[in-house]
């Protein structure tokens, strides 16, 4: 296991972390710390207690509750909570769903982050598969990550998204599927493109890259502005705050 992560400066500002009580969000930021490559760490509250919070004020109970509290603190967008408990032979673990979106990579193209292949294999259990929404073309109600989707333009979205994202959850996958429909085909892998550039790495950003577009308000990918340059997601932030100063 590496010696240290990535924590981004905007876990200052996130509303979900914030709204921990007491030292909540000091429990998190440093959790973050102690995780494996994937994410995941023994969710024992007396392991965390030791591994975690070994000087601090703080009992059992307190982290259990936090615990509790970041399961229930759920994104708007994707849905995902701050963390995932799951068990499994009756032995505790969590993970953070997005922890690996969060610690970069190299080069855009790259399947894994540069760092990820650095660090030995998890030594915890994965959490259990999980179902996944239904895609037009595939029989039964609902469908799970190893079936195969039809449409191969929708398949590569998917997997775009994941190599530089994050974890195609059910409800990303309705915002994929949705795009699909509503915009033309390689605007979405331009808008992810600007989402990792900008360090907007989150489906509220890309959708909002690509509605802007779609109006006009930014220039279309393979379109000009004025200036000569191409629409991207510095040009749809500069929009968003004149427009705010309207």
């Amino acid at each position: 296991m590496a010696e240290g992560r990535i924590i981004k400066k905007k876990i200052s500002e996130s509303e979900r972390v914030n709204s921990l009580p007491g030292d909540g969000a000091l429990f998190f930021s440093w959790m973050i710390l102690h995780l494996d490559r994937d994410g995941r760490i023994k969710a024992d509250p007396t392991y965390l207690k030791r591994t975690v919070m070994p000087l601090r004020d703080c009992t059992t109970k307190h982290i259990e509750k936090w615990l509790e509290q970041m399961e229930s603190l759920k994104d708007e967008i994707s849905g995902e909570p701050l963390i995932e408990r799951y068990a499994i032979n009756n032995k505790p673990y969590l993970w953070m769903p997005g922890f690996k979106g969060e610690q970069g990579q190299a080069r855009f193209d790259d399947k894994e982050p540069a760092w990820y292949g650095r660090e030995g294999a998890s030594e915890l259990p994965a959490p259990p598969e999980k179902q996944h929404v239904k895609v037009p073309g595939i029989a039964g109600p609902r469908f799970t990550p190893d079936v195969e989707i039809p449409d191969p333009v929708l398949l590569q979205m998917k997997k775009y998204y994941e190599e530089n994202i994050g974890l195609a959850t059910p409800i990303i996958m309705e915002a994929i599927i949705k795009i699909r429909n509503d915009y033309e085909d390689g605007w979405f892998e331009d808008a992810v493109k600007d989402a990792v550039n900008y360090g907007k790495k989150n489906m509220k950003y890309i959708q909002k890259v690509l509605e802007n577009r779609k109006t006009g308000k930014v220039p279309a990918p393979g379109r000009q502005n004025n200036s000569g340059a191409s629409g991207s997601a510095g040009e749809y932030e500069i929009v968003s705050r004149q427009t705010a100063a309207k």
